[in-house]
């Protein structure tokens, strides 16, 4: 970096997030959402409620990589 207050550093960055997909609405009872799961990636399950906190939040350990896209489900309490 060459200009502002990071010129000069060296920042080192982790847990980027490189897409965001809306999975529907939570009514608040028992739910199931289905999504194609980034290969290879680990991925983050977030609750939002309508005034924007977070209510809740999961880490999904990376898939391992396969020939195929594959929909891939998991139960998070």
């Amino acid at each position: 970096m060459l200009r502002g207050e990071n010129a000069g550093r060296t920042i080192e960055q982790a847990n980027i997030v490189r897409s965001v997909r809306d999975l529907g609405r939570w009514s608040g009872s028992a739910a199931t959402f289905a999504s194609a799961r980034p290969e290879g990636e680990t991925a983050a399950l977030l609750l939002q409620s309508e005034d924007g906190r977070i209510l809740g939040a999961a880490r999904l350990a990376a898939s391992p990589a396969t020939s195929h896209a594959a929909t891939v489900r998991e139960a998070v309490r």
